[in-house]
């Protein structure tokens, strides 16, 4: 970088009091942007007013006495002056420098003024390093690059029952079927290959733009199925080749997965194909969650994306996203969505503006067909015969969202947010005559740091069973609960973060973060949640709601009559500590804890009813998982990992008593790092499961349900290779 003396960046940065018309035009290939006017001798519509407010803005011009002084006749010192506080600022700022001819104009500028630069202590070979680093910054972003990635996954599976009551082999900590079919329950051994390989590509369009594309292929051999391990456990296909997506279904294939262009300047990114939200609030729209383990947590949507800021029209504290997607999912029906997000950021707060509209496109069947709703969560609509049925014709949902964020201090902020839906069952009113339906959500957070080692977050949320009630099956099915999060329905999911804003709950959820230094760092977290609104109620009285754990129904294959829904509102309290230590320079562990305590009263009305004698209705059920992890760096590049988890399930749930299901889960595995582009890893992992839970037949006549996974050993022999070039 170039040397000045303290000495001398003072003098240039108080004693510059003016330039000349004639150096404009070199700051304005520079500099774009503007703001108010400082100086009474500045006309507002003179050309070369908006150059010299932002070289004022960037401390590179400085007026005095209120005035520009535009018009006088600058010395040679004052220009060499300004040629080094522009060469200052770019070396600060290397992305401002769009093209080479920029750099010419001001390499030729400093000879021009050598004698001058060198009278400040500004040696030429100084002002050739700066603009050599800088060229070569210019020349790397100026060549079409290449980028691959390739992600392969292969596993053995293996399945074997232990007793005659084996139903199905899971993993509980993450709801994924282990070693077999979930559509099928099938078991024995399963082996699976896949692999996806990714062509990016990205050049430069002019100054300002750039753009780009992906294309990306899919293989594989094995289980070839929504529902079975290669859809869980090995590579998340790219969305044009995704089982979860409903359109090839895994099939080996090449697509052009997205292309995209940006403008600098403004940030602002256009897209057509797949993309990531990166503003629209998760209490409005949130990607599909992605049941593949081996991907990001989401699938990403297909679609067209705008997004950016404003500050090409002066108002850079302005951003928008503006979207056009097509939501997965297993209605007959082709559902589209457009939401917007516009957000203003004024300092110290932040205002965020939210819409979607989501609707079932009609057109795109020949006649209206009715959409099924979730099994334990059945809708109960008015069709326009004059019954009841359980299914929607095609749907549309408005929803409007608005969060601001207000930062106090340094260390604590808060935060407040409401949205509200407004769903439609019906748009034709060819099938359904019961009308549109309305739910709110509403947030409020504080959050902050402790002592500068410890940071905190609090908060409160309300959601309306009646909020975002939008029918959308996973293509495929065979997707279970996940007993770690305790919100999603069988084979459904949400068009917000139904994670984090549960319909049916209000109540707090809290953590707390300390950082020991050495010794590690320690998280606690706990909730407690209640239904907004009882189950009896719901099911009685809503034709539309969402209740994703105290279904109204108390098992789908008891089909057991309204009488016995409960009047009491359950509630799911959660606590849960993870401790992560580097306990050597070598090894590193975590410990973690988790204990989900879900209750609901008895009610007293149920207790006489001849199908089912003593049925209670009442939920008093434990859900705990305790893990102990360790990772040993064996060499520079080798790393071994082991750690066993026990994960338990016992009590009463909707009436049954005596589930008790109890999982040891114990892995080891080793990762190579091959070289700084590719990595391999190999894991061994074993399941044992055991239920004791009575057949249900024996409690109650109308059933012959069994256990739900009964006893058995499961495992995996699991290799991922990754490279990137």
């Amino acid at each position: 970088m170039i040397i000045v003396t303290d000495g001398l960046t003072r003098k240039f940065r108080y004693n510059l009091t003016r330039s000349v018309a004639g150096a404009f035009f070199l700051f304005f290939i520079f500099f774009r942007s503007a703001f108010a006017s400082p100086f009474s001798d500045l006309p507002p519509n003179h050309w070369a007013t908006e150059a010299v407010l932002t070289l004022l803005q960037e401390g590179i011009l400085k007026g005095a006495d209120g005035q520009f002084r535009g018009e006088k006749p600058a010395t040679r010192y004052e220009m060499a002056q300004a040629v080094v506080q522009i060469l200052l600022y770019l070396d600060a700022h290397p992305d401002q420098v769009k093209n080479k001819q920029e750099l010419e104009v001001l390499k030729s500028l400093a000879k021009e003024y050598r004698d001058e630069l060198d009278g400040y202590g500004v040696r030429m070979n100084q002002v050739e390093q700066v603009l050599s680093n800088l060229w070569a910054r210019v020349d790397e972003a100026s060549r079409v690059k290449f980028f691959v990635h390739s992600d392969n996954v292969g596993a053995e599976m293996w399945v074997a029952r232990k007793g005659s009551n084996f139903v199905q082999a899971f993993d509980f900590a993450n709801g994924r079927p282990v070693g077999g079919s979930a559509t099928t329950g099938a078991f024995g051994d399963n082996f699976f290959l896949s692999s996806r390989f990714d062509l990016d590509v990205t050049a430069p369009l002019s100054d300002d733009w750039k753009g780009g594309g992906r294309v990306s292929a899919f293989s594989g051999a094995g289980f070839n199925a929504a529902g079975d391990p290669r859809t869980y456990w090995g590579v998340t296909p790219p969305y044009l080749n995704n089982w979860w997506t409903g359109l090839a279904g895994g099939l080996p294939q090449a697509d052009l997965e997205r292309v995209w262009a940006r403008y600098d300047p403004s940030d602002m990114e256009a897209i057509y194909g797949t993309y990531f939200l990166r503003s629209v609030d998760g209490s409005v729209l949130k990607e599909q969650p992605n049941p593949t383990i081996y991907g990001p947590d989401n699938i990403p949507l297909f679609g067209e994306a705008v997004r950016g800021n404003l500050t090409e029209l002066h108002f850079p504290w302005i951003s928008y996203e503006m979207i056009k997607a097509r939501i997965p999912n297993q209605s007959p029906y082709i559902t589209k969505a457009l939401a917007d997000e516009t957000k203003f950021d004024l300092g110290k707060t932040v205002i965020s503006i939210d819409f979607l509209r989501v609707d079932d496109d009609v057109q795109s069947l020949a006649a209206p067909a009715p959409v099924v709703t979730p099994l334990t969560n059945p809708f109960r609509l008015q069709s326009t015969l004059g019954t009841t049925v359980t299914s929607t014709g095609p749907q549309a949902q408005y929803s409007w969202g608005g969060k601001v964020v207000h930062r106090f201090s340094p260390t604590f902020r808060g935060t407040a947010e409401y949205a509200v839906s407004r769903y439609s069952p019906d748009t034709t009113g060819s099938l359904i005559a019961t009308g549109a339906q309305t739910g709110h959500l509403f947030r409020v957070q504080a959050e902050g740091s402790l002592l500068e080692r410890g940071a905190y977050s609090v908060e409160y949320i309300s959601v309306d069973p009646t909020y975002d009630p939008y029918v959308l099956g996973y293509p495929g099915g065979a997707i279970i609960r996940n007993f770690a999060i305790w919100n999603n329905l069988p084979n459904f999911y949400f068009l917000h973060d139904s994670a984090n804003y549960p319909q049916n709950r209000q109540g707090i959820k809290g953590n707390v973060q300390w950082n020991f230094g050495q010794p590690g760092v320690l998280l606690l977290y706990g909730s407690s949640l209640t239904q907004k609104v009882a189950t009896a109620i719901l099911g009685n009285g809503y034709p539309v709601y969402v209740e994703p754990v105290f279904s109204t129904s108390p098992n789908a294959a008891l089909t057991l009559p309204l009488p016995f829904l409960s009047t009491n509102r359950g509630t799911i309290r959660q606590l849960g500590a993870m401790f992560s230590s580097q306990v050597t320079k070598r090894l590193k562990g975590d410990v973690s804890l988790a204990l989900v305590r879900l209750l609901r009263g008895q009610d007293s009305t149920t207790l006489n009813n001849v199908n089912a004698p003593g049925f209670q209705n009442n939920w008093d059920e434990t859900y705990t998982v305790g893990s102990v992890n360790f990772n040993y760096s064996l060499t520079r590049t080798v790393t071994a990992q082991t750690g066993i988890s026990d994960t338990r399930l016992v009590g009463t749930q909707n009436g049954f008593p005596g589930y008790s299901m109890n999982q040891v889960s114990w892995f080891a595995g080793i990762s190579h790092n091959l070289t700084e582009q590719a990595a391999f890893a190999l894991e061994y992992r074993l399941y044992n499961t055991k239920e004791a839970s009575p057949p249900f037949g024996s409690l109650y006549p109308l059933s012959s349900q069994g256990p739900f996974f009964g006893n058995s050993q499961a495992g995996y022999i699991l290799g991922r290779l990754l490279y990137n070039f």
